[in-house]
């Protein structure tokens, strides 16, 4: 039977959008006060503790504190604060892109960089940074710009936003991302033709098809457009929006180092089917790090996709070993089992997923294909039924939970399903055609 994949969605606040977007969720070394242990004039950098913190990344900040101590070049300063906002430690990083500032810099760097360490805490401040970082910025860098103007609508000061984004489109008329701060701004105020045609603007780009069509499903509908509202919808379902690209922040992430930072990098190649080089790292990472349940399992999931089964077997039995109750590295055995087709082994290893973890969408779901392969009809149901509890807005659940429904002549209840599929997923065809057949059943 023909494998799908589900889109899992996350709703974050605004202080936990920004620290993902600085590169700050997930971090090397915990934001442990006890590393620090003064933190004193632009003179003297902080004194760091090496206790608990990866080697690694100890030791990349103990040569940026070597370097801001020998010289007062405010380059130093801020290469120190790059290099603590890398891995997570966001007041130091804040004071030292000060203490750059303090020396005479007129960089943009140091500002943007303060504001975004210190938003989530301390956004009035964030603003008056951000707005120094444009001040120091050419016509031609619009990113500090950009970022005032969405501080300054999330704290609900729309006109002031507004007049940033309006600054940004004269400057840059294609800017998807000040179309898509308009077309908010637009909706909040009930403007909704403008705001559609902001938003239109904004649906396509792979760093914002997701928010700005779960937005234009919303302004569709209010307009009375229920098919247009729906592809929306589905569309937003599909899609995971890419981080904006940022040259501040593309500065900082290539001073990251150690296993985090391995982690994302191989997790970041995994996502746009570059396996061969996630191998490589986690490869890597397993020899430096061999007590990472993580590294084991990256390094496993990664060599299921290549095919390496046996490779990929010896990896998760690893993992298992350092932490027998990971239900990401049982779901993935589950998986090798699944694709060498042997099912009695994968239905095994799913279901110890299941009783790990109850809410794992996938492992109900792919239960759900290998009891429907075994001709256990009942269990596929309770399986997919799970799957759509779990994860209500995975068309691909719906439909095979409504196909199946149908074969049990449970036409009522496939019809809900497979509508559900289709509404989700438009482009889902064979959801479609599967709903029309069911429609005409007796």
């Amino acid at each position: 039977m023909k494998r799908f994949a589900c889109q899992f969605e996350q709703f974050m606040r605004l202080a936990v959008v920004v620290m993902l977007l600085c590169g700050l969720w997930s971090c090397d070394g915990a934001l442990d006060e006890k590393n620090i242990v003064t933190t004193t004039s632009c003179g003297t950098p902080p004194e760091f503790r090496t206790e608990g913190v990866d080697p690694a990344v100890s030791e990349a900040i103990g040569k940026a504190i070597a370097s801001a101590r020998e010289s007062s070049d405010p380059k130093n300063w801020g290469h120190l604060g790059m290099t603590y906002m890398a891995h997570g430690f966001r007041v130091e990083a804040a004071e030292c892109f000060q203490c750059a500032q303090e020396l005479g810099s007129t960089d943009a760097s140091w500002p943007y960089l303060a504001a975004l360490c210190i938003v989530a805490e301390r956004p009035d401040e964030s603003v008056a940074l951000l707005a120094r970082a444009v001040e120091f910025s050419d016509e031609q860098q619009l990113t500090p710009l950009i970022r005032l103007g969405e501080l300054l609508a999330e704290l609900d000061r729309l006109d002031d936003a507004s007049s940033r984004f309006a600054l940004v489109l004269k400057r840059d008329p294609i800017n998807v991302r000040a179309h898509l701060g308009m077309g908010r701004i637009a909706h909040r105020r009930g403007e909704l033709k403008e705001s559609l045609e902001h938003l239109t603007k904004a649906a396509e780009h792979p760093s914002s098809k997701r928010a700005a069509n779960l937005l234009l499903a919303q302004v569709h509908l209010a307009l009375g457009d229920r098919d247009a509202s729906l592809a929306a919808r589905g569309t937003a379902t599909r899609n995971r929006d890419e981080s904006w690209p940022d040259p501040f922040l593309g500065e900082v992430s290539r001073l990251r180092v150690g296993l985090k930072a391995s982690l994302a990098k191989a997790d970041w190649l995994y996502d746009h089917g570059v396996y061969d080089q996630a191998i490589e790292i986690m490869q890597r990472a397993v020899r430096d790090y061999p007590d990472s349940e993580w590294a084991w399992i990256v390094l496993g999931k990664s060599l299921i996709k290549k095919k390496k089964y046996a490779d990929a077997q010896d990896a998760l039995e690893k993992a298992l070993e350092i932490a027998p109750n990971s239900s990401e590295a049982q779901f993935r055995m589950g998986v090798i089992y699944f694709r060498r087709n042997i099912p009695s082994l994968a239905v095994e290893w799913f279901r110890k997923t299941i009783a790990t973890k109850p809410d794992f969408t996938m492992a109900h779901y792919n239960l759900g294909l290998c009891l429907s392969e075994a001709g256990d009809r009942e269990g596929a149901i309770e399986s997919f039924s799970a799957a759509v509890a779990s994860q209500p807005e995975c068309a691909e659940a719906h439909a095979l939970l409504g196909d199946i429904l149908a074969k049990a002549n449970r036409k009522e209840e496939a019809i809900a399903h497979l509508e559900n599929a289709v509404s989700l997923a438009p482009n889902l065809t064979w959801a479609r055609v599967r709903l029309r057949e069911v429609r005409l059943m007796p």
